[in-house]
């Protein structure tokens, strides 16, 4: 009984070992084709007075919505900000 419980430990450790190197590899093979894809085609990013001017409109509309001084809402200008520029981003770049 001892030599079976042995044996199915031995290679219960090696299935073990095994699984890890191919997770290791597969991750490491994810990793590798992104970093080539991205080198080779890069994802577009928009222009930087581009995005000043959406986040100045995101201000002023978040600013023109609310009272000044009521509250703090720069959680609401993040939200507005990040859905403007996305919507710009799909106008430059199309739908990717």
């Amino acid at each position: 009984m001892e030599i079976l419980f042995g044996y199915f430990a031995f290679v219960c450790s090696f299935f073990l070992i095994g699984a890890l190197i191919l997770l290791t590899l597969e991750k490491l093979l994810v990793l590798s084709f992104e970093k080539l894809r991205e080198y080779f085609y890069p994802t577009p990013v928009l222009p930087a007075e581009v995005k000043a001017q959406v986040s100045k409109e995101a201000g002023d509309f978040v600013h023109a919505k609310h009272r000044v001084g009521e509250h703090d809402y720069f959680h609401e200008y993040l939200w507005v900000a990040n859905e403007r520029l996305a919507m710009k981003w799909e106008e430059m770049y199309g739908n990717n």
